[in-house]
């Protein structure tokens, strides 16, 4: 009885290491979405695979210890996904790690990149990435992922890539200089408390913010300070891997929001445009399995792209957003214009539930576009969003944007603020519904679209750069603000 008592006590203290002193209610709460979270990893089969795919070649490559030693760490994070006594266990292990790894040596030459939690192949980091790889070889760049489709693409393309559970991925973090993320260090971890000690860490994040983020977001604010407070009382040293060594931005306007946002001196951030933005620039594009497609309907069609941002990182269905396409489908087709649907990366579950018989409504899969939607985005001729950051970067096409936002009273009192007023940035005709979205539409088919001028203040307000190097001049911010006595060995 003492000894389940005790246990019980343990739990209670790995608790409070993680959420602080909060209320009840946010206990329960994060006890629940804990085992949302595992049980999402549970249902997909990231080791079978990995067993399967991968630690077959390590096995070849390596010898047969390295490929047992892969087998173990993936058979692990399998069972630490699935056991939430394991996960807080394994939570605490990784700031113990973190203080142990700051006495190795770091490889400067080696960057390890990752985006969007591990689970795909694009957005900033990947063009980064394969701008480093092609232009500087002194650099051993490596792509590290969770995602065997993304695995493949990378492989695939000629690049370096290890799953971030393979002893390839473990060995490739603890002796990296320089972490290369869109989002945060889960694009290389399986838990946020698994940093490597003095590495240097590069945040390029995955857009401007319309959307107030970090802790101009109220929310985040309520979310955060439990679990990160209480383990910078436990581990004060452990407090540095909450902010980053290096960030970009687009303007000197996103430059005072990321500030903010992230609570770091501006001299940190660096005006550089964003690397994917050089895909929207540049004729010399990867072809993807529906370029062809869409290089056909070009000549027939106007091609619209439709991209709302999610609700509550997926777990609101966006069916309310979605239901009237099939009303509007014969309008779209009277005028000639295709819609193309592509759903935020949070709701991708959602399109196997949607109706894809429409004749003019294409619903858009990762398989499609390879994971990455900037491969096709300049292709369209219009883009419709609502508080989507994306349109920020389809300023620099100069096209005609609709901006939709049908739910925008509850989504801004209910979900995310934003840092303007919305009509001030949004240069483009607004609709309420699909409606009025379809007329529009209509306008600018005919040629009667009137907000270029609106359009170019706003973009040169948010975009400091329309020339498609921002690759190269993160790669140089990296090295002159990271490596500075170093420049000429990565020039």
């Amino acid at each position: 009885m003492r000894r389940k008592g005790t246990r019980q006590n343990l739990r209670k203290v790995f608790l409070y290491l993680l959420d602080g002193k909060i209320l009840p209610d946010q206990h329960k709460w994060f006890k629940d979405e804990a085992g949302a979270v595992m049980a999402k990893y549970a249902e997909r089969d990231f080791v079978t695979a990995a067993l399967n795919n991968v630690t077959t070649q390590e096995t070849a490559k390596g010898g047969f210890l390295i490929g047992r030693l892969s087998r173990a760490m993936q058979s692990l994070m399998a069972f630490v996904r699935t056991n939430h006594t394991a996960w807080v266990i394994m939570s605490v292990f990784g700031d113990l790690l973190w203080l142990a790894t700051t006495i190795l040596p770091k490889d400067k030459g080696v960057w390890i990149f990752g985006a969007w939690s591990g689970e795909a192949y694009a957005d900033n980091s990947k063009y980064l990435f394969e701008y480093v790889n092609r232009n500087h070889h002194t650099i051993k760049a490596v792509w590290l992922t969770k995602n065997k489709a993304a695995y493949d693409l990378v492989r695939n393309r000629g690049y370096e890539v290890h799953l971030v559970n393979s002893i390839h991925g473990f060995l490739l973090r603890v002796i990296s200089g320089v972490w290369v993320t869109s989002t945060g260090i889960l694009d290389f971890n399986s838990y946020h408390t698994w940093p490597i000690g003095r590495v240097k860490i590069v945040q390029l994040e995955h857009g401007t913010p319309l959307k107030k983020i970090g802790y101009d977001d109220p929310l985040y604010i309520v979310f955060s300070k439990g679990p990160n407070l209480a383990r910078l009382h436990v581990l004060p040293l452990n407090g540095r891997v909450c902010q980053d060594d290096l960030y970009i931005a687009a303007s000197e306007e996103v430059r005072s929001k990321i500030a903010t946002a992230f609570r770091v001196s501006p001299q940190r951030i660096k005006i550089t445009g964003y690397p994917r933005a050089d895909a929207l620039l540049t004729r010399d594009k990867p072809k993807v399995p529906m370029t062809d497609l869409l290089h056909t309907l070009k000549e027939t069609f106007t091609l619209a792209i439709y991209m709302p941002t999610h609700r509550q990182g997926g777990k609101t269905s966006l069916a309310f957003l979605l239901n009237d396409l099939k009303a509007v489908n014969s309008r779209l087709a009277e005028l000639r214009v295709i819609l193309l649907v592509k759903l935020h990366f949070s709701h991708l579950g959602e399109l196997r539930l949607l109706d894809r018989s429409l004749s003019n409504v294409l619903f858009v899969k990762d398989e499609d576009i390879n994971q990455d939607i900037y491969a096709i985005l300049s292709e369209t001729d219009l883009l419709i969003t609502d508080y989507s950051s994306v349109y920020f970067d389809y300023l620099l096409l100069n096209k005609p944007i609709i901006f939709a936002p049908f739910d925008i009273d509850s989504y801004t009192a209910n979900e995310r603020p934003l840092y303007y007023n919305y009509a001030d940035v949004t240069p483009g005709p607004k609709a309420r519904n699909w409606d009025e979205v379809i007329e529009c539409i209509e306008a600018i088919v005919r040629e009667s679209e009137v907000y270029e001028e609106q359009r170019l203040k706003v973009g040169s307000t948010f975009n400091a750069y329309h020339d498609g190097n921002s690759s190269q001049r993160v790669y140089q911010a990296i090295v002159a603000e990271l490596f500075p006595h170093s420049g000429s060995h990565y020039s």
